[in-house]
């Protein structure tokens, strides 16, 4: 009677520091959701239907924090809390889509609605923020307020993009979700590090790791949704996936490996996933279709392509590889892809202009010694300059021989 009583203590013991019940509540949560907009969100008449799953899922997420907070006052159990905590972070970042459905039956009444769920957002990041005394910087919660607004304003915008501007086919333009994957990417780029967020929490909630676990929740969580959100949005638009569109985020992830470097530098093996990445970045722009080439808003006659934003990109990206590294290679890079950039906006116009440069330099190749002479001198006075800057940008200041000895 006494093992069998111990058994049941245990386990009971187990169930208070490990509750399953605040998972399945999520689970079950997200599974009715899922079940209510697809029931609900079929007919386009009645779209105010949507708006009674989206007002119980709020409150879900509200009595998510609420008892979080609860817990974590007043009964000091970190570890409940964390869990919700969590939880909450999974249903902020639109998990269940009830947003993309309400602008997709709607996109007036939905985008009305997005303006309302977007400050109640705020408004609930600001208090899990607060409940386990987790402070970010302004920068960096500039960005998690940017992800989290995209998330729910870009299914408003690509709709209303569909409704008023469509394609010659009728369908979303492809320089819509061309436009969606550079913001992504950007915001990639910018993403805040986790030691970024600095915890200011009690030593128990410390010892839980508490704080730590939210804030790789709440600084990835959303980025991740975010990602997912765009490719559903290919597939929920008829729009094609293209390889141009996977160029922005393999910038943006170079970007961000260039930001968490260490404080003595990037390390040969992160140099090299680097260049890598941006070398991708470009050739996966090299082939897209010609809906994506659009006429430049400043320059008169120019042209706007996936490859002379790549090349552009990519050349900030080596620049600022060359700010930090202070390696030549990195500047041969930068103006390698600049020149292509202002060459041409495709592969074929890079090469067409590289052909005419060569042949009108070799058509003005000089034929006396005297003009021979004066190009050498000016090609002299070129190499000098370019020895400076080399010196001053990649150089390294060594000591004396005086102070060596």
């Amino acid at each position: 009677m006494k093992t069998r009583a111990v058994t049941w203590y245990h386990r009971l013991g187990f169930s208070w520091e490990h509750n399953p019940f605040y998972l399945l509540s999520a689970l079950f949560m997200l599974l009715g959701c899922y079940l209510l907009v697809d029931a609900l969100g079929a007919p386009p008449e009645r779209p105010d239907r949507l708006l009674i799953v989206l007002g119980v899922l709020n409150l879900y997420e509200f009595a998510l924090i609420g008892w979080g907070a609860y817990l974590v006052r007043a009964r000091g159990a970190y570890r409940a809390a964390q869990a919700l905590g969590l939880l909450a972070v999974v249903f902020l970042v639109d998990s269940t889509y009830v947003m993309t459905r309400c602008v997709g039956v709607c996109a007036m009444s939905g985008n009305l609605v997005n303006v309302l769920v977007v400050l109640l957002g705020g408004l609930k990041l600001g208090l899990l923020l607060r409940l386990f005394r987790v402070r970010v910087r302004w920068p960096q919660l500039a960005v998690l307020v940017g992800v989290l607004g995209m998330i729910h304003v870009m299914p408003g915008v690509l709709t209303w993009q569909l409704l008023h501007a469509p394609g010659d086919d009728g369908k979303i333009p492809l320089t819509a979700l061309y436009t969606a994957s550079w913001l992504v990417g950007a915001l990639l780029a910018f993403l805040p590090r986790t030691a970024d967020a600095r915890a200011i929490c009690r030593a128990p909630c410390a010892a839980y790791g508490v704080s730590r676990a939210l804030r790789h929740a709440l600084l990835l969580g959303p980025f991740v949704s975010l990602a997912v959100h765009l490719l559903v949005a290919y597939r929920q638009y008829d729009s094609p996936f293209l390889f141009c569109h996977v160029s922005p985020l393999l910038l943006g992830l170079a970007a961000l490996l260039v930001r968490r470097r260490s404080a003595t530098g990037m390390s040969p093996v992160r140099t090299r996933f680097t260049l890598a990445l941006g070398c991708l970045a470009v050739f996966f722009s090299l082939r897209f279709p010609a809906g994506l080439i659009v006429a430049a808003p400043i320059m008169r006659g120019a042209m706007v392509s996936p490859l002379r934003i790549a090349l552009f990109a990519a050349g900030l990206l080596w620049c600022l590889c060359l700010y930090i590294e202070r390696r030549r290679l990195f500047a041969a890079l930068a103006a390698a892809m600049w020149l292509a950039g202002l060459m041409g906006h495709t592969a074929a116009e890079i090469r067409q202009t590289a052909v005419r440069i060569v042949a009108r330099v070799l058509r003005q190749a000089p034929d006396t010694v005297l003009e021979w002479g004066v190009v050498l001198v000016a090609v002299s006075f070129v190499l000098l300059g370019a020895g400076m800057l080399v010196t001053i940008v990649g150089g390294r200041r060594r000591p004396e021989p005086s102070k060596l000895e």
